[in-house]
């Protein structure tokens, strides 16, 4: 089991201390959450959105004391542009993993959602930045935290991001 689940990245590398395996796992994470990105945008390419995965803060002319990063999906449609940060959850199986994801999703100072919401706040107040990527001036600017399935954050009150699973998006 542990083997398994180490060789698909279902570990956080905080459960490793050798650098070669922190390595392995961060590069296995990376690459199923770049595979999760490209089904959330092939996804609103489906419905009719032009989309943009992995669009850099530094595109957006972005200072990197301001935000860092990147948002992982932008789809923009009928002026609506919806800034999506696309989580692949599925590895939440037991009680206690799926209280320590509500942990890390809080949005609070530090944790995996802040960054996110701090990107989504500079390009709602730089808006002409996003309307040179996009090609269109916003209507909205609407943040999503997309998953890859029903995770218990889509139920908490007072969450600071509507939280859609991929397959009600």
């Amino acid at each position: 089991h542990v083997v398994m689940e180490a060789h698909s990245g279902a570990f956080d590398t905080e459960y490793f201390t050798s650098r070669v395996m922190k390595e392995y796992i961060g590069a296995a994470n990376g690459r199923r959450g770049l595979d999760f990105n490209k089904a959330v945008a092939e996804t609103f390419t489906k419905s009719g959105f032009r989309v943009w995965v992995e669009t850099q803060m530094t595109q957006l002319r972005c200072p990197g004391r301001e935000g860092s990063g990147d948002i992982d999906v932008i789809a923009s449609k009928d002026g609506s542009i919806y800034l999506c940060e696309c989580k692949d959850l599925s590895f939440a199986r037991t009680i206690t993993e799926v209280v320590e994801q509500l942990g890390r999703f809080r949005g609070r100072h530090g944790d995996a959602l802040w960054k996110h919401i701090r990107r989504v706040e500079w390009v709602r107040r730089n808006a002409t930045e996003l309307r040179r990527i996009v090609g269109q001036e916003p209507v909205e600017i609407r943040s999503l935290l997309v998953t890859s399935k029903i995770v218990p954050m889509q139920f908490a009150h007072e969450f600071p991001v509507h939280v859609v699973p991929i397959n009600s998006l």
